[in-house]
């Protein structure tokens, strides 16, 4: 099969010198009526073009979490019950579960704390975040999930005092993505090689909801960055991304990503429909 490199110009964070006085911030509630609205201080845009490079017939071989901050896995998936909340959480996530524990061999204990669906031709008029069944806008800005404090407070919150006990051994996010029954061809998601990126160039933002301050991580543009996606990613096909690692001895520790628009998308593509899991994995080492 012919490779399906693509060049395009994917969106970054832009700095702004009103960050060394203000932190970067999106507020996605209401704001107050009468207020002046100022819902973001986030400025986006392009760097130039990025190659985004075609791994289909060496994914399996030369990728991986601690080496690339991402990997691909052939993983057959029997779920077809997306449109139910309920069978979700009762079948597809202890299934996610299990891919997760299978393909990092050291992990002790995984939790499953989020959950996300996204459609490429979906736009809400307006997004109720607090319930998970309802489907997202596809992510179209480079980023990583959630910032090392986020994580603190997210397991603090769910695990509550158990969490300092883990804390005392490894701790990662993983992501678990994959279509929920076409093969991608709209909207595909692309990368970044975690071993390329300066951490220095992802800039902690807060996201704020109702009744929440999350931190999360835009990515500045950087020439050493490598981006990578799989063409045609069929629904029996998992990526893994790491999000946070608290190890210090791996190569990446997380992994930037975004969507991207692809100009080999056929008339006829269907729009991208995708699943993300996002857990936490605790091992002792």
């Amino acid at each position: 099969m012919a490779s399906l490199d693509e060049k395009v110009k994917l969106r970054f964070l832009q700095w702004q010198g009103l960050y060394k006085e203000e932190k970067p911030f999106e507020i996605v509630t209401e704001t107050i009526q009468g207020s002046e609205n100022r819902r973001t201080n986030l400025l986006f845009g392009t760097n130039g073009e990025q190659t985004i490079t075609d791994i289909r017939g060496r994914e399996g071989t030369q990728f991986a979490l601690d080496s690339h901050g991402f990997a691909y896995r052939p993983k057959p998936c029997p779920f077809d019950g997306y449109d139910n909340k309920q069978r979700i959480l009762e079948e597809y996530l202890p299934w996610a579960e299990s891919i997760i524990k299978q393909e990092i061999e050291d992990s002790g204990r995984v939790f499953i704390f989020d959950w996300r669906l996204r459609r490429s031709d979906f736009t809400p008029r307006r997004v109720d975040l607090t319930e998970l069944h309802q489907y997202l806008p596809v992510a179209s800005t480079c980023h990583v999930d959630q910032s090392p404090w986020e994580m603190v407070k997210r397991c603090r919150k769910f695990l509550g005092a158990e969490a300092e006990e883990l804390f005392k051994g490894r701790v990662r996010i993983i992501n678990l993505w994959k279509p929920l029954s076409h093969t991608i061809q709209d909207r595909p998601i692309a990368v970044c090689d975690g071993s390329t990126v300066d951490q220095a160039d992802l800039v902690h933002t807060d996201y704020v909801r109702r009744d929440d301050v999350q931190e999360t991580m835009y990515l500045l543009h950087n020439d050493r960055q490598k981006w990578y996606y799989l063409s045609r990613q069929t629904p029996d096909e998992v990526l893994l991304i790491k999000i946070y690692d608290s190890s210090l001895a791996v190569k990446a520790i997380n992994c930037p990503h975004s969507s991207f628009f692809h100009s080999k998308i056929p008339p006829t593509a269907v729009p991208r429909q995708s699943i993300e899991v996002r857990a936490f994995v605790f091992s002792r080492s």
